[in-house]
């Protein structure tokens, strides 16, 4: 346990971040759990694993929020995650009254909702996500 909130911690050190994202050592392993930089990174791979049969589950990087704000942020992250989902053309058909499953959907998580700042603003935020 203490070694995973060792890692947690440090990777989200700044100079951790650009060591992980520039090393020729360290980025091609991470790169097979990593989509891309960006949303954008992140449609394209995850259409071609898609195209494979394999459904996906996109993950914002980051844990616990320390502010409002940051919560905010990430809310609004998730939002713009699931306006591009929503956006893409799946050709999915029902085969009765139900929605169809979509293959691509997204992680949220309360902790970066604001889950620190206290539960109902964490709720709130989760909420107008969905």
């Amino acid at each position: 346990m203490l070694t995973r909130a060792l890692i947690l911690k440090s990777s989200a050190l700044p100079f951790v971040e650009r060591f992980v994202r520039r090393s020729r050592i360290v980025r091609p392993v991470v790169s097979r759990f990593i989509a891309g930089d960006t949303l954008e990174e992140s449609m394209v791979a995850s259409e071609r694993v898609l195209g494979a049969g394999i459904k996906v589950t996109l993950d914002y990087l980051g844990e616990n929020t320390a502010s409002e704000a940051e919560a905010l942020a990430a809310k609004m992250t998730y939002v713009r995650m699931l306006e591009r989902i929503g956006a893409r053309k799946t050709g999915y058909v029902a085969k009765d009254d139900r929605l169809p499953e979509d293959p691509l959907n997204i992680s949220i998580k309360l902790t970066q909702c604001g889950l620190d700042q206290g539960e109902a603003f964490a709720e709130h935020n989760f909420r107008e996500v969905l």
